[in-house]
Formats: C-alpha cells, structure tokens, sequence
C-alpha cells in the first residue's frame, strides 16, 4: 500500500464539515487533521524520508460554502473523508480517537446519502464513482 499526504483543500474541507456537526474550531480541526495524515505517511515511509516533507499546513476556508449541497459535491466530500482515512490507515493511527471520530462523521453522512434523494435524480453511488479521489 502507498501513502500520501491528502490535500490541505481536502483536509480543510473535512474539518469544516465535521466542525459544522460537532462544533469547534475548524482551524484547529484541520491542524489535528494534517498531523494524523502526516503520522500516518511517516509510519509507511519512515522518519528519515519525511524530514524533508514538512507538511507546512495551511487552512483553506470555505470549502463548503456550496448550499444546498448538490449530489456531485456531496459525493465529492464522502469520497474525500474515505480518501483521507485510507491514507491515515499506517501504523497505529487508525487507533487514535481522532481517526475514530472521522470515520464516524464519514459513515453518518454516507447513511444520509445512501438514502438517494429523488431530488438529485441519479444515485448517489454514481456521484461517489464519478468523484475525484484527492
């Protein structure tokens, strides 16, 4: 398996996400964020190849100013917190408390969609295969 550091667009929209559900601050989430990804990308390739990867993480505001939500995005965003916990799957960082607290935002949400709003017209399952994975 090879792993990467998820984009700080893609972070920064996961820690809005969860900080619009749980409350908080989503700068600070996305901070926590980057740090388990960075972990977890140091568990596979080790400490010496990451000294010259600083993440340098920056948060990205409004990354879910779309209302209401289309499907593509919505699916977009799923598929991003699937992205992210996959490549947070080194090591023992799927133990933490934080990786535990994504998975379960991400599974309440895909319970939500995985209801196929007849607004949207096609099904979410499409949207996820046509997302991007980031």
């Amino acid at each position: 398996m090879s792993s990467f550091q998820v984009s700080k667009y893609s972070i920064s929209r996961i820690a809005d996400v969860m900080t619009r559900k749980d409350g908080g601050c989503a700068k600070c989430l996305a901070s926590d964020l980057d740090k388990m990804n960075f972990d977890a990308v140091t568990a596979r390739y080790g400490e010496e190849e990451m000294d010259n990867r600083c993440s340098g993480f920056k948060y990205v505001a409004g990354t879910t100013e779309e209302e209401p939500w289309s499907e593509a995005f919505a699916a977009q965003v799923v598929k991003g917190f699937d992205c992210y916990l996959y490549q947070c799957s080194e090591g023992d960082v799927y133990k933490r408390e934080l990786f535990k607290r994504v998975e379960r935002v991400r599974d309440e949400m895909r319970a939500l969609f995985d209801r196929k709003d007849p607004d949207w017209g096609s099904s979410f399952e499409d949207a996820y295969d046509k997302a991007q994975w980031e």
